[in-house]
């Protein structure tokens, strides 16, 4: 097992680790069961929008047999969430834009759906300065 806790989201990011990717506690606290990650790739099982496919599984859905890639909807129903990330990219001038939005799910919505690639978790002004903050992470 080649677990590791990390102190805060941040802290995994710095060691070349995507937070998006670990779960929420330490390691040695986690459930056997239904481990899933934050990243958001959202599935549609009948009419629930479940973030990544993981969290569908987990509730006893059959990905292939009773799911879609993506939101149920095509409306931006985001939830009330402050998890702010920084979003940029290069416009086809050469350009760089930078983007602050309160979650990556609106990020990712409407026309300028950026991927969880181009986003890092922060407001922008913070991206890439750590805080000491206590808040684990288990990533594998």
């Amino acid at each position: 097992d080649n677990q590791r806790t990390y102190s805060n989201p941040c802290q995994a990011r710095c060691d070349g680790v995507n937070p998006r990717e670990c779960s929420a506690g330490r390691c040695d606290q986690q459930p056997d069961t239904c481990r899933c990650t934050r990243e958001y790739k959202p599935y549609c099982c009948g009419d629930e929008t479940f973030s990544n496919g993981c969290l569908a599984e987990c509730d006893d859905n059959d990905l292939e047999k009773d799911c879609t890639r993506g939101k149920c909807s095509d409306a931006c129903a985001c939830p009330f969430i402050l998890a702010p990330v920084c979003c940029s990219r290069e416009t086809s001038s050469g350009r760089t834009i930078q983007l602050e939005f309160d979650n990556q799910c609106l990020a990712s919505c409407g026309d300028r759906g950026f991927e969880e690639s181009e986003c890092d978790e922060g407001k922008c002004d913070d991206v890439g300065v750590c805080t000491a903050e206590y808040d684990p992470y288990c990533c594998d």
